[in-house]
């Protein structure tokens, strides 16, 4: 089976508790813990230049099935899951709205495999997801 992988960087995320909350729930059915990173999909000029932004990557529903530390510090940590994420086929819709065409683009989210390096400190790292 091919596999794609995408590469992101995270912008801000959950405190080292929220992390283990992910990982204590991620299998109870009923339990639903709000936790959530920004990850950037792209920037608007090269990152750590004045006045650079980036352009969110929607996600939701992270769960957290392995949780390490990373070269023995305790901040740093290697994670891996599955959650929703944008990166599915492109979406189009045209409607009219007072008589005006709105047009509309978006991605289908879908379901992904992921693997982490984050700093809880910084609330800073790295996201690859596995798409099948």
């Amino acid at each position: 089976m091919d596999t794609n992988m995408f590469t992101h960087n995270i912008e801000n995320g959950p405190s080292l508790d929220r992390l283990l909350d992910l990982f204590k729930y991620s299998y109870v059915k009923n339990a639903f813990i709000p936790a959530n990173f920004v990850i950037a999909e792209g920037y608007t000029c090269p990152p750590g230049e004045p006045g650079c932004a980036f352009v969110p990557l929607e996600t939701s529903d992270f769960h957290i099935n392995s949780i390490a530390h990373e070269s023995g510090d305790d901040t740093n940590y290697e994670l891996s899951g599955w959650c929703q994420v944008a990166l599915g086929k492109t979406r189009r819709s045209i409607k009219k709205e007072d008589g005006v065409n709105v047009c509309s683009t978006w991605r289908e989210c879908i379901s992904a495999n992921f693997s982490a390096y984050y700093n809880t400190r910084t609330r800073k790292g790295s996201i690859t997801f596995f798409i099948n």
